[in-house]
């Protein structure tokens, strides 16, 4: 007989061993099988399944209380799942490699990862009622870094559920012999209602996504600008993992990555792929006092994708370049307190959108110059958008990198607001810079007339500070 095979014996043997227990022992037991399957990887071989129904029927005899099984088994699961998960932190990329590890399939990793990318700490509830997956998902959270506090109310809520479900299937059975019995039948039930939930799940997320996609309008149309076909993509905004997407660029690095994306990388390469279909090119509208409207355009053209940021006035004839976010990117297109005076502005409906227009424009912004409450201003527009976990230290990193050029030094020379940044339409001394009309009146736009020349930043600090 392997370990192996001794192992899938000792859910028999340990429900015969409550039975001939006394009480304290019978629940030392229980409390121990239900820990050893959620902390060891050798508990994705041992199903407690069997011992639950026992100690459940022995409940129904008297034997046991059925309340203090439940709260047993409970609480050894919760406990199970914290140190599963500390063991995942500590393992990291490990984690799979040990010898019990490798034993079990493929398959059953590629899930409880799935799971976990896909729903967060809801994996952990879902994964509760399901062998095996309730013994991975834990340690896999602990590995991708997601934090114990945004799991523990789902282990919390799932943990007594779970219990309740199957202690209460052993006490509804008349004798701990028929509670033996109903093990495959429970467990096929098991498999089946997470199965069930799973398909009701995928089939919620496709409906969702046909209804955002029903609200995409017809292609829209940019004067001076026909590279694609062009949609309105404000149905995005309302995603909070559209930000840390948009953001990306900004976010330099693996701790910067890992920051802003946590357990959500795979989820938020599926939005990426979708904001990248070459044949739907979203359009983002930011309109402004003067009458300007700025323009943010993925341009997903094969081979040249990126972010274009243009501005545009019904008396122009063409929308007018500020930034490209891209391979071959040109900028910075906007000052610190030029992106705070644009978030400030209200909508054509008379709404203030602050953290959106903040958090869409920040791309286009390089500026050594920022005020004191920078990242305080940053991090409440990622609390508010976002489910990012520590959203200050995002905004620091988002503050010390700012987009893909050098931050810039600006100054007010003849009534314009000019950069020296060697990749900026904004800055004179560019073979390629906006002609001097047109970054007066782009400066007279992002300011307002009565700030184009004397705007200033407050409390000046450097961008270097920020990191």
């Amino acid at each position: 007989m392997t370990a192996l095979d001794a192992l899938g014996q000792l859910p028999a043997v340990a429900a015969s061993a409550l039975g001939q227990a006394p009480p304290a022992a019978a629940y030392a037991l229980l409390a121990t099988a239900v820990l050893a399957e959620s902390v060891l990887m050798v508990g994705a071989f041992v199903p407690t399944l069997t011992v639950l129904l026992t100690a459940g029927a022995l409940a129904r005899t008297g034997q046991l209380g059925l309340l203090t099984v439940i709260a047993v088994a409970a609480c050894a699961a919760m406990a199970g799942d914290f140190l599963a998960h500390r063991t995942g932190c500590l393992l990291g990329d490990r984690l799979r490699t040990s010898r019990l590890a490798r034993r079990i399939p493929a398959g059953a990793w590629r899930r409880a990862e799935a799971l976990m990318a896909g729903h967060g700490g809801r994996a952990v509830f879902c994964s509760r009622f399901v062998p095996v997956l309730r013994t991975l998902t834990p340690h896999v959270a602990g590995a991708t870094r997601v934090p114990y506090h945004r799991i523990a109310p789902y282990s919390a809520v799932a943990t007594p559920l779970w219990a309740a479900a199957e202690a209460g299937a052993g006490f509804t059975a008349a004798s701990a012999q028929r509670a033996l019995t109903l093990a495959g039948p429970a467990l096929a039930t098991v498999l089946a209602t997470a199965l069930a939930a799973a398909v009701l799940a995928r089939a919620v997320s496709r409906l969702r996504l046909r209804r955002r996609r029903a609200i995409i309008p017809t292609m829209l149309e940019i004067p001076g600008y026909a590279h694609g076909p062009l949609v309105d993509g404000s149905a995005y905004l309302d995603q909070p993992l559209f930000w840390p997407v948009h953001l990306g660029t900004c976010l330099r690095g693996e701790e910067a990555q890992r920051a802003a994306f946590g357990a959500d990388w795979d989820a938020a390469m599926d939005l990426y792929r979708a904001l990248s279909a070459a044949h739907e090119w979203p359009v983002f509208e930011v309109t402004l006092r003067p009458g300007h409207t700025i323009y943010v355009v993925y341009r997903n053209l094969d081979g040249d994708p990126g972010v274009d940021y243009l501005i545009h006035h019904p008396t122009w004839s063409a929308a007018e370049p500020i930034a490209v976010d891209d391979g071959h990117f040109m900028g910075p297109g906007m000052a610190w307190h030029e992106l705070l005076n644009v978030a400030v502005q209200p909508t054509p409906d008379g709404e203030t959108h602050v953290t959106a227009r903040l958090l869409l424009l920040f791309p286009a912004l390089g500026d050594t110059q920022l005020s004191d409450d920078a990242v305080g201003t940053l991090t409440t527009a990622l609390a508010a958008r976002t489910q990012i976990e520590e959203p200050a230290e995002v905004a620091k990193m988002l503050l010390s990198a700012q987009g893909q050029w050098e931050p810039a030094n600006w100054h007010s020379a003849g009534g314009s607001w000019i950069n020296d940044g060697r990749h900026s339409h904004r800055n004179p001394r560019n073979a390629f810079a906006l002609p001097a009309e047109r970054l007066l009146e782009i400066s007279t736009a992002l300011n307002g007339p009565s700030r184009a020349s004397v705007a200033q930043p407050s409390g000046p600090q450097t961008a270097g500070s920020q990191g």
